[in-house]
């Protein structure tokens, strides 16, 4: 079964995201979560972080969830280990509107 292609208008969001959030954020010097935030440092637009093990990463404050974000984010960057990213991809799916 084939699916139809994405349309421009449909990849906006990812391609220019005005918030990303970093599930798996992480404090952990070299983690991935870390080296993700590091290269979102030019980034213009919101960045959201969600680990809810933290209450605060660096300067940013952490959510517990994609779901507690103030917003539904145009972008999520997954930095959790294999077993939870189906979860994560999950919940992240549920907020999207189309």
């Amino acid at each position: 079964m084939t699916r139809p292609l994405y349309r421009h208008a449909e990849l906006d969001r990812v391609l220019n995201p005005k918030s990303i959030a970093v599930v798996g954020a992480s404090p952990k010097a070299g983690s991935f979560g870390d080296r993700v935030l590091g290269n979102l440092d030019a980034f213009d637009g919101d960045i959201y972080l969600v680990n809810s093990k933290y209450e605060q990463v660096g300067e940013r404050r952490c959510f517990a969830s994609i779901a507690s974000l103030p917003v539904v984010p145009d972008c999520v960057a997954v930095t959790v280990p294999r077993e939870s990213v189906e979860d994560v991809v999950r919940e992240a799916r549920r907020l999207v509107a189309y």
